[in-house]
């Protein structure tokens, strides 16, 4: 399943609070790919961007919508107080994604594999949907 990462940021926070919630959000980010998901960790991808006045507030969000819509197939929401995580929920759940609250079990998830010929396989017994529509 292709899960999105949300959880406290904090752009405000001092650097060290970030640093810590970037490394959480990376660990069940690690986790959640070892038991078989995809994974799209914002807070790896944008760590830093707070300091570059090019980038606000909105400009975060219509991104992380944008991932929402287009390519996850849940949200996995880690602990903590954080605004734009419960919008990004709240965003998920309209779109009638899963979302799991951690530390709640995130079921596992048989991947497809690519064999060596370039062939994807799909385990047989799981169909693929994404908001009303089959991605066959």
């Amino acid at each position: 399943m292709r899960l999105y990462i949300a959880g406290p940021y904090g752009d405000k926070n001092p650097k060290d609070t970030i640093r810590e919630n970037v490394k959480r959000a990376d660990d069940w980010a690690r986790h959640l790919v070892t038991i078989g998901h995809q994974v799209y960790c914002p807070h790896k991808m944008s760590w830093g961007w707070e300091d570059d006045a090019k980038l606000n507030g909105l400009l975060f969000q219509t991104l992380d919508v944008s991932f929402l819509e287009h390519w996850a197939e849940g949200l996995v929401r880690l602990p903590g107080v954080s605004k734009g995580s419960d919008f990004e929920v709240v965003t998920a759940t309209q779109l009638g994604l899963p979302v799991y609250f951690l530390p709640d079990k995130v079921p596992e998830h048989n991947v497809q594999t690519i064999t060596a010929s370039g062939i994807i396989q799909r385990p047989a017994d799981i169909t693929y949907f994404k908001i009303g529509r089959n991605l066959e």
